[in-house]
């Protein structure tokens, strides 16, 4: 078991996913995901935070051969947008309407 949930809270002008990225994969190596893997989850983590307002609040929880990414808060219709492609970059998606989120898995 990896232990350590951690957050990112993104506030200005700050690119969202350049600070996650570092992060993502820090973490994703540590879990021991394959690189084409993490790719894949930095690509939806960039989609999933385009135009989203701030501040922003990104978590990520390692576990052994998994990531789980958190994003708060994003437009629904942003996240209706771009849904099916987060379906296809990683392993599952579920999209939080009330609280405007989502969260992706990987691994």
């Amino acid at each position: 078991m990896i232990d350590g949930r951690v957050s990112l809270r993104v506030l200005g002008e700050a690119p969202a996913a350049a600070v996650a990225e570092p992060v993502l994969l820090a973490l994703g190596a540590r879990a021991g995901l394959d690189v084409a893997v993490l790719d894949e989850l930095v690509m939806a983590v960039e989609l999933a935070v385009r135009g989203a307002g701030r501040p922003l609040l990104i978590e990520v929880t390692p576990d052994e051969g998994r990531l789980t990414v958190a994003v708060r808060p994003i437009e629904p219709a942003g996240l209706r947008e771009c849904g099916q492609t987060l379906r296809r970059l990683v392993t599952d998606v579920e999209i939080d309407g009330d609280g405007a989120g989502v969260v992706m898995r990987a691994g």
